[in-house]
């Protein structure tokens, strides 16, 4: 069990996963880690490969349509806070999303409503993850 700093503005890290009963005291706005370990989150990572290689080039008007869904629905998320992270390889080889809720039930339940993961767009997968390092400084090259 993680121990609860007491405050909002620090943040207590194991400094190994080997020695987990020592920690390391760091200021939270430097973004070394995202857990705020007084609330009990949970984080999955979640993959989606193509059933092809060439996806991103030979999309079908359905396809294309499934995958505009399922970017307005995990937009959706991401506005509610409960998407960290999300992206697909530029080749389009896998999408990933991390996702950060309150319980198993609550990922099983996005997982089963995202449109690409019903119309069978692909192979997914979901993983329970643990974040260890995030900078908050970390620019998005557009």
């Amino acid at each position: 069990m993680w121990p609860d700093p007491g405050k909002d503005s620090e943040i207590y890290l194991p400094v190994s996963y080997q020695s987990a009963s020592l920690y390391e005291k760091r200021d939270a706005n430097i973004g070394v880690c995202l857990h705020h370990w007084n609330i009990p989150l949970l984080e999955y990572i979640s993959l989606l490969r193509p059933k092809h290689s060439d996806f991103v080039s030979t999309m079908t008007r359905e396809e294309k349509e499934v995958m505009e869904q399922h970017f307005t629905f995990t937009l959706r998320l991401f506005e509610q806070g409960k998407i960290l992270l999300g992206g697909a390889a530029v080749d389009g080889s896998i999408g990933i999303l991390v996702i950060r809720v309150d319980s198993s039930e609550e990922v099983r339940k996005i997982y089963e409503n995202d449109p690409a993961v019903k119309a069978e767009i692909g192979y997914p997968e979901r993983h329970p993850f643990r974040i260890g390092l995030f900078s908050h400084e970390f620019p998005v090259r557009r």
